[in-house]
């Protein structure tokens, strides 16, 4: 990204408070750029449209992480969309 003529990484811009491009977030976090994408579609990522382009406030993206470790894992997540019980993914009794 380049801010003021000076080339900026994902991590620089994130600690100077500076929108993140999805680009720098899916380096910050070694996800893919479509992942980071279907996260802003979801919901999951707040992210703002600036002159057509897609920009992540770090507050946004601090807060996105946070939830992410601190949310029900992805079993118990599955079961519960699918109606099922946490204990038993298959639906047993």
């Amino acid at each position: 990204m380049r801010n003021g003529g000076w080339l900026v990484t994902a991590a620089e811009a994130l600690e100077a408070e500076v929108d993140l491009t999805v680009q720098q977030v899916a380096e910050l976090t070694s996800l893919s750029t479509d992942a980071v994408r279907r996260a802003i579609a979801r919901g999951e990522l707040e992210a703002l449209m600036l002159c057509n382009r897609i920009r992540v406030e770090p507050a946004a993206f601090r807060r996105w992480k946070v939830l992410g470790r601190s949310g029900p894992s992805w079993t118990a997540r599955r079961c519960w969309t699918a109606g099922v019980t946490a204990g038993d993914p298959f639906g047993r009794v």
